[in-house]
């Protein structure tokens, strides 16, 4: 017999929570924040985005493989539309027969705990799952990264 089914996951969602949340001064400006909900074993598939990115891990944890923009002749990228590179490649199930270029490159894994905020540089392909049932935030930003100092 078939367990309960998960509930939907629901992403790329806006929500008004910006007053409601305290970003790191890193960038002056922000696209509206975007939240991620959803049950364990969600994947977002291997791909990149073209702006900055601050990504707030709230509830449960999610596991990132993250390359290097150095890497994108490895790993077998598709143009969707203008603003979205996807991989054919999956690097959770491997298949080198297939894709054998992407046999060089190496991810580094980083898994965000409930608090954990990871800064992702544009141009870094990133592939996502979800741990646990869990939620989190994100924000864009169209910005240069400011230059704290301690002076600052």
């Amino acid at each position: 017999q078939a367990g309960p089914t998960p509930p939907p996951y629901i992403g790329d969602h806006s929500l008004p929570i910006s007053s409601m949340c305290d970003w790191p001064p890193y960038f002056e400006n922000w696209h509206t924040p975007r939240v991620w909900l959803g049950p364990s074993g969600t994947v977002t598939r291997l791909h990149c985005d073209f702006e900055d990115n601050l990504f707030a891990q709230i509830w449960g944890r999610k596991r990132f493989l993250l390359y290097p923009h150095s890497a994108r002749p490895n790993l077998y990228i598709e143009e969707v539309h203008p603003t979205l590179f996807i991989s054919s490649f999956d690097p959770e199930y491997p298949d080198y027969d297939l894709y054998p270029l992407a046999r060089s490159v190496e991810a580094v894994e980083c898994i965000l705990e409930p608090g954990d905020l990871l800064y992702l540089p544009a141009g870094w392909f990133h592939h996502v799952k979800a741990l646990d049932f869990s939620l989190s935030v994100n924000r864009w930003t169209p910005d240069e990264p400011i230059i704290i100092t301690a002076s600052n």
